[in-house]
């Protein structure tokens, strides 16, 4: 099952929103909206892509690497998965299980982990 966690759809709506106000604040026509669409949309891939991607595996080498001989761990606590409205219960009982297991995954053979609620921007793909 693949999955991204990203607050895409209610950023969106904001940032298309946004957009149409700054277009109409500035009297700039729709081959201007049509543009700066373009231009942040860009933007935005370009962003997403440079990103480093790891495994939840690769993640908790880093973590028990980095922090051998502590007795505390602290790690951003990402939200859980977005489900949509037509998820059935199967679907999100299923979804819901990879980001316990994920969480699971990265606290295993450590000492003490505190998660501490991410800020909502943090993305984790679930293999397929």
């Amino acid at each position: 099952v693949g999955g991204n966690i990203w607050p895409a759809e209610d950023a969106q709506a904001l940032a298309n929103r946004e957009l149409h106000e700054f277009v109409s604040k500035h009297g700039l026509g729709a081959d201007a909206l049509i543009e700066l669409k373009g231009i942040i949309s860009k933007t935005v891939n370009d962003v997403q892509h440079d990103v480093p991607s790891y495994e939840w595996d690769e993640i908790h080498k880093l973590i028990q690497e980095r922090s051998e001989g502590s007795s505390l761990v602290i790690v951003n606590l990402p939200d859980p998965p977005h489900i949509k409205e037509d998820h059935n219960s199967e679907e999100m009982q299923e979804t819901m299980l990879e980001y316990m297991e994920y969480l699971e995954g990265l606290a295993e053979n450590l000492p003490r982990v505190l998660y501490i609620h991410g800020a909502g921007r943090e993305v984790i793909r679930f293999a397929e």
